[in-house]
């Protein structure tokens, strides 16, 4: 899902000092394309580990196998990945499995990559469980977006089922959105931008 803030909570994350001082080699990813995070993977291992891809900078396929069998061997190290998909194959690939020693992953999707569960075999994964339409309504309410919302509660149910699975961060991002909109109505208007799928719009009411 666009726009509702999954990198910015990441960035946040990523910038808290607790985060900081666990040292060891951190670093940020994108996966939205497989040659970019194929990239960015060896250029942070260029950079922070230059001995683990030494002699192989116009060897991509072994730099990466390389790479695969520190992140294998080592457990002081931190990704964040950014919008990865279930075609993120390199990311699936070079991630070690739970019976080996490992470091920690965060990572955005817009896909709802647990239901792919062949990315995961062999990973040990915690993900937010989605909420209970109620405690969605709850959290809205909790945000004072729907006191003032002339909406059908129904339709309300439905949005939240349907559009945003009930994810926790999903419909935290959307009640702080409906927040940032001027007017009268503010939680119905941003359904509708969810409605007409106007991604560049709702990216931006997320930002602000």
């Amino acid at each position: 899902l666009p726009g509702v803030g999954k990198d910015a909570v990441m960035a946040e994350v990523a910038h808290n000092e607790a985060i900081q001082q666990l040292g060891g080699l951190q670093g940020w990813l994108q996966a939205s394309s497989d040659a970019l995070f194929r990239q960015q993977l060896i250029d942070l291992f260029a950079t922070h580990q230059p001995s683990v891809v030494q002699g192989l900078e116009n060897d991509a396929k072994s730099a990466i196998a390389s790479i695969k069998l520190w992140l294998g061997s080592h457990a002081d190290w931190l990704l964040f990945i950014e919008d990865a998909s279930p075609t993120s194959l390199t990311v699936w690939d070079v991630l070690p499995t739970t019976t080996q020693r490992c470091g920690r992953v965060l990572m955005t999707s817009q896909s709802q990559l647990l239901t792919h569960g062949g990315h995961f075999a062999g990973l040990n994964v915690h993900h937010l469980k989605p909420f209970e339409t109620a405690q969605s309504i709850e959290l809205l309410r909790t945000l004072k977006v729907l006191d003032e919302a002339d909406l059908d509660r129904s339709e309300l149910a439905l949005f939240l089922e349907e559009r945003l699975g009930n994810l926790p961060l999903s419909v935290a991002m959307c009640g702080h959105m409906a927040r940032n909109v001027e007017g009268p109505n503010k939680l119905e208007k941003v359904i509708a931008l969810y409605s007409e799928k106007d991604e560049q719009e709702l990216d931006k009411v997320g930002r602000d």
